[in-house]
């Protein structure tokens, strides 16, 4: 379910969150579901590939972006444009031709909502790496500072995700970099009352924003 597609285009397609079950769970207990909210309305087409999540050897190697994305009975199903002029690609075809690697979604912390049996019920989708290690708790989390930096890397401007950040109708480009800072100190925090209390803060504003957008 996991394998990728992969033309000598540089065009991949495959399962970016392969729907499970109870009984069918990855390697944190959880699985995504037809009722996973992706939110795939939010961001505009181009969300970035990446290697890893930016977390391994390579660094916040940026090796294409999106190009569809849509829901089938089996999960999300992503197609993606690698970029043949990146440094990565001789590399990242090698690999593919091998069946070497999967896909893996990552979204933001304050945006991740998972049900108490571990059905992952939202899950805005940020952007999709390139993995031979999928299913990783800290790869599927990114920060907002790193959402920001990958967007860049393919020319879109913070702006692009000021919907999921702050929600539909954000006013001002200053309030939302303001937010993204508040959020991510927030994220970077490990431990504390106060963290704990402004971390809830956010994740309420964003479950009545959704709840909204559902009526």
């Amino acid at each position: 379910m996991n394998g990728i597609k992969f033309a000598d285009s540089g065009i991949v397609e495959g399962w970016a969150a392969p729907y499970g079950s109870p009984t069918n769970r990855d390697s944190q207990g959880e699985w995504f579901s037809p009722r996973t909210d992706f939110q795939l309305d939010l961001i505009p087409a181009g969300r970035p590939l990446l290697i890893g999540h930016g977390l391994g050897e390579a660094g916040p190697a940026v090796v294409g972006r999106i190009t569809a994305a849509e829901r089938r009975p089996e999960g999300l199903w992503i197609r993606a444009q690698l970029d043949r002029a990146s440094a990565h690609f001789g590399r990242v075809r090698d690999a593919l031709a091998k069946g070497l690697l999967s896909f893996s979604s990552a979204t933001m912390a304050h945006l991740a909502r998972t049900a108490p049996s571990g059905e992952i019920l939202s899950w805005p989708l940020v952007e999709v790496s390139l993995t031979d290690r999928p299913s990783n708790r800290d790869a599927r989390i990114v920060s907002v500072k790193n959402a920001v930096a990958h967007f860049g890397e393919i020319g879109m401007p913070p702006s692009a995700l000021k919907s999921l950040v702050l929600g539909p109708g954000a006013a001002e480009h200053e309030d939302f970099l303001l937010a993204m800072v508040k959020v991510d100190r927030i994220e970077t925090r490990r431990a504390g009352a106060e963290a704990e209390a402004e971390y809830r803060t956010i994740a309420a504003k964003m479950d009545r924003r959704l709840a909204a957008r559902r009526r």
